[in-house]
């Protein structure tokens, strides 16, 4: 890994992600977030 290179951190609004009393990270939506974060060796970041 360079030295220069930057984790992908992605921080989800509290708003967007409790809205509609659905949890975004059990729809497909999320699912998708999730895998797309994994396979970038990312962090996703809740308030």
């Amino acid at each position: 890994m360079e030295e220069n290179s930057k984790k992908l951190c992605v921080v989800i609004d509290t708003n967007t992600w409790i809205q509609d009393s659905n949890i975004l990270l059990k729809t497909s939506l999320g699912g998708a977030l999730l895998y797309c974060i994994k396979q970038n060796n990312g962090y996703l970041g809740l308030p």
